[in-house]
């Protein structure tokens, strides 16, 4: 299965400063491999991370190449990014759009690392545009677990359960 990056909007109310109520909405980013497994994870997540209800208004399928997450990042960074590429087929270049999530403390801290990022690429690349996100927080697959949702479900206890170390006869007959 074939994992993708999903925007989640999340809806609560948090209690700010002051100690009034107040409505926040959060986006986050989750690796999943479809949008109910997307969906179970954030739940799964917020029932962590806030202990008050919330609502998931939102979820769609993000973009990107490739997340980059440096230690030092305070906010996310969308990055826009363009490489010329030569179609042999059809004897023309094309241009070969990608965007890119990095974070960053600045606007100018997330070009340097994209830069430095792209080095490494076979294609040359130019950055067309940089953005700051309203992203709260990312979560890649492997840090929620490799396990699928179904597995929870599996690991619970059965009611019709067989011992491991039970023995099968053919001679036994079965009691009423």
């Amino acid at each position: 299965m074939k994992k993708a990056w999903y925007s989640c909007k999340v809806k609560y109310q948090k209690i700010d400063p002051h100690g009034n109520h107040v409505k926040a909405a959060d986006i986050y980013l989750i690796e999943a491999i479809s949008y109910s497994d997307a969906e179970t994870r954030l739940y799964e997540i917020m029932e962590q991370l806030v202990r008050v209800e919330f609502q998931v208004v939102a979820i769609s399928k993000a973009n990107f190449e490739d997340i980059i997450n440096t230690e030092d990042g305070d906010d996310w960074y969308k990055i826009k990014a363009s490489a010329l590429s030569f179609d042999e087929d059809s004897g023309k270049e094309r241009k070969i759009i990608s965007f890119y999530l990095i974070s960053a403390s600045t606007i100018d801290d997330s070009l340097v690392k994209i830069k430095t990022y792209l080095d490494d690429s076979i294609n040359d690349y130019v950055v067309q545009a940089i953005s700051v996100t309203s992203i709260t927080d990312v979560f890649p697959f492997d840090e929620i677990g490799e396990r699928l949702p179904v597995d929870h479900y599996n690991e619970e206890a059965s009611l019709n359960k067989i011992p491991a170390n039970t023995e099968f006869s053919d001679d036994e007959e079965l009691e009423d």
